[in-house]
């Protein structure tokens, strides 16, 4: 049996045997001790024993190797949790690695991860790697899938514009979106630029194949840039910016196109960088000055209007035409100060032909389509002109493109409808090259239409020209919107313009471009009998 050990009670000294003090247990002393009153209680001690080590000492062994496993456990635990987490965290790591590398929408690479592969490339090539080429590719007019069907429409057709792509290319080509509608491709493996011309004729040809987007069939195309490695190339961003320049080449050349990179295009940029800079100072060095073609009255031969033209005096190149430094404006950002300017100064010219009491009916200057989105105050830009020379809105008149006109009322049309509020006149420029869309005649109180001297070239000699020209007059007449005839050349043209009903034309039969103190002495005449020359084109490009 085993003891029972009592540490104290209330039984009394005379119901207990006289106290012994004895051993109980191996290693265990009870001791029973009596108080004056009679009250008792026991005690237990732990003793030596006379043949073994303390129990003490082996319970606390007990007690320590407990402690031991569960210190152990804990950190076998934690260990397995850490290595758990650093997975985990490498996992994730490794994830925002690889998203931070890859385009979000198509799953291409993006941009940093094409020129780091670009980069390991171009150090292969320095070190006798096969050459490799660059393809640089945008998709023509996709800025018309967004505005007609939605972003979520373009969004889907890039994602199957990439598909395609893929598909088309070699496993250890790199294709890439650079955002929007830009792509790239790393060629590897290119001997010739044969090769390259060979996959941008297979990525234009599966690109122009018909998608179906939202129950829409949709149709576009690509323009393609291309670059190829050669030792002379300074660094991969060099590169990029010859493909880039072969793009621009292939947009300009009409689109849905391929060309590659050419030291004759190295020449052009090289060009435009020195002009653009000698342009930035033109103002302030009285460079700049507005010449000035008459619009004229057919039938009578009164100056109706004048339209300013800008003309570039270089003190070493002559004088420039617009048609050659108004693109590099437009791409250098400088068009905006530039516009600003020309319209200032067309003000002021007008209030000096006021004061002379010569001042014609109208003066027309033409906007770009960057004007409008440089400025969010344009029209308090224009306002500001008009009070500093005392004009007033309606001897101005705005001359936009088609394609210009339907950029700004669908992405500034909050600036174009203020513009238009106070007072100024619109006109439609070139009518019948661009859109030519009658949607905008219907909701926009447009003032006047010119029709475009392609149209005007043609109409005494090809039918089909004259029976345009014949619908627009027909048109605008319907619509109470004036009309005026650009590139007016001859004296044919001029009959069959007279006899379809149009009023006003302006073109080289009437008079050239002029400067300020030639049309100020043809405004003091009151009116120009033609001139009877060879035809020549009309020129009508301004800021």
């Amino acid at each position: 049996m085993l003891p029972i050990y009592v540490y104290g009670s209330g039984l009394r000294s005379t119901a207990l045997q006289p106290a012994n003090r004895g051993s109980l247990a191996a290693g265990l002393h009870l001791s029973r001790h009596i108080t004056a009153d009679g009250q008792s209680w026991l005690t237990m001690e732990m003793v030596p024993m006379p043949d073994g080590p303390l129990v003490v000492q082996h319970d606390r062994s007990w007690i320590v190797l407990i402690f031991g496993l569960i210190i152990t456990g804990a950190a076998v635990t934690y260990i397995q949790s850490s290595r758990s987490h650093a997975f985990r965290m490498m996992r994730v790591n490794q994830k925002a690695s690889d998203l931070a590398q890859m385009d979000a929408l198509t799953g291409l690479a993006n941009r940093r991860a094409f020129m780091e592969r670009l980069g390991a490339a171009f150090a292969a090539g320095r070190r006798g790697a096969e050459p490799f080429a660059v393809l640089y590719f945008d998709l023509d007019h996709f800025k018309d899938v967004n505005d007609t069907l939605g972003h979520a429409a373009g969004d889907e057709l890039l994602q199957q514009v990439a598909a395609r792509v893929l598909r088309a290319v070699r496993g250890n080509d790199v294709v890439a979106r650079f955002g929007g509608d830009e792509f790239a491709i790393l060629q590897s493996d290119v001997a010739d630029l044969a090769a390259a011309g060979t996959l941008a004729a297979k990525i234009r040809k599966i690109v122009a194949e018909s998608y179906s987007i939202e129950g829409n069939e949709v149709h576009i195309s690509a323009s393609i840039g291309i670059s190829r490695y050669t030792p002379d190339v300074a660094k991969p961003d060099a590169m990029m910016i010859q493909a880039d320049l072969a793009l621009y080449r292939a947009k300009a050349d009409g689109r849905n196109c391929v060309r590659f990179h050419s030291a004759e295009l190295d020449r052009e940029v090289t060009e435009r960088v020195i002009i653009t800079d000698e342009l930035r100072g033109a103002v302030e060095r009285n460079e700049l000055e507005l010449y000035y073609q008459p619009q004229v009255e057919i039938r009578s031969g009164r100056i109706a209007g004048m339209e300013a033209l800008l003309r570039w005096n270089h003190p070493t190149r002559g004088q420039i035409p617009p048609a050659v430094f108004i693109p590099i404006a437009e791409r250098s950002g400088e068009i905006q100060p530039l516009g600003q300017w020309v319209f200032d100064a067309a003000c002021r010219q007008l209030q000096l032909w006021q004061n002379e009491g010569i001042a014609p009916e109208i003066v027309g200057v033409n906007f770009s389509a960057l004007q409008f989105k440089g400025s969010v105050d344009v029209d308090h830009d224009v306002a500001a002109s008009l009070d500093k020379w005392g004009i007033a809105p309606g001897k101005i008149e705005i001359e936009l493109t088609e394609s210009v006109l339907m950029e700004i009322t669908q992405q500034q049309s909050d600036r174009f409808e203020r513009l238009r509020r106070r007072g100024v006149r619109i006109a439609i420029d070139d009518f019948g090259t661009g859109y030519s869309s009658l949607n905008y005649l219907a909701n926009y109180p447009i003032n006047r239409i010119k029709i475009a001297q392609e149209l005007v070239f043609g109409v005494d000699t090809d039918s089909r020209s004259a029976t345009v020209v014949r619908a627009a007059i027909r048109l605008a007449h319907e619509l109470g919107i004036e009309i005026i005839a650009e590139g007016v050349e001859t004296e044919g043209q001029e009959q069959f313009l007279l006899s379809a009903g149009c009023e006003l034309g302006q073109g080289y039969y009437f008079s050239e471009p002029v400067n300020a103190e030639r049309a100020t002495a043809l405004l003091r005449a009151g009116g120009i009998k033609p001139l009877h020359r060879s035809p020549r084109l009309v020129e009508t490009s301004a800021a």
